[in-house]
């Protein structure tokens, strides 16, 4: 991707997330943003995870952190760090699908559904997922349509070739199949 698109994205994304808590009305955003991106770019953080830490804190998805104040610049980079490790470690290994093996693994669309919503719940969501598309998350797109090939489950996969059609993101349980069944491991 252009790094000057990525910036752009990067910039924008840490306004939306400033504007998401009502504290931050107060403070010079402007000045936040730039703060923000200066230290990601000392820190060698790329903006993909700093974007992924900005979806993470507007959604309220980092435990610990205050649901009215942004966070600090420490919080930030915090979470920005572990989404970059994220994104290195899934460069570096690359995880390739099972084989089938001759038994069945299919699953049923009931049982995908049961097994999404206790992932959730185990992962302390209330009623929110993460959201993919696959211009954003190439790799982790091909990983679930590989995984509803593997369960049999050909409505979520046709759903999601539907919403990249549409340009639209797709909801799942994790970014990554590997991380929500640990049986697609093998």
């Amino acid at each position: 991707m252009d790094p000057n698109k990525m910036d752009s994205e990067m910039f924008a994304k840490l306004g939306e997330m400033f504007a998401a808590f009502p504290q931050s009305k107060t403070t010079d955003v402007r000045s936040q943003i730039l703060l923000f991106t200066s230290a990601m770019k000392d820190e060698g953080i790329s903006p993909r995870a700093g974007m992924e830490a900005c979806r993470r804190f507007k959604g309220g998805h980092v435990e610990g952190a205050s649901l009215t104040f942004a966070p600090s610049l420490p919080e930030f980079l915090t979470e920005a760090r572990l989404a970059d490790e994220m994104y290195r470690l899934r460069t570096v290994t690359q995880l390739t699908p099972p084989e089938r093996d001759g038994s069945d693994s299919r699953m049923t669309g009931k049982e995908y559904a049961a097994k999404a919503i206790a992932y959730g719940k185990a992962q302390g969501r209330k009623g929110t997922h993460p959201i993919i598309r696959k211009n954003e998350y190439p790799r982790e797109w091909q990983d679930w349509l590989d995984y509803f090939d593997y369960r049999g489950l050909w409505f979520p996969a046709e759903m999601m070739e539907t919403h990249a059609a549409k340009g639209e993101g797709h909801t799942v349980p994790a970014i990554s199949p590997y991380d929500f069944d640990p049986e697609f491991r093998r």
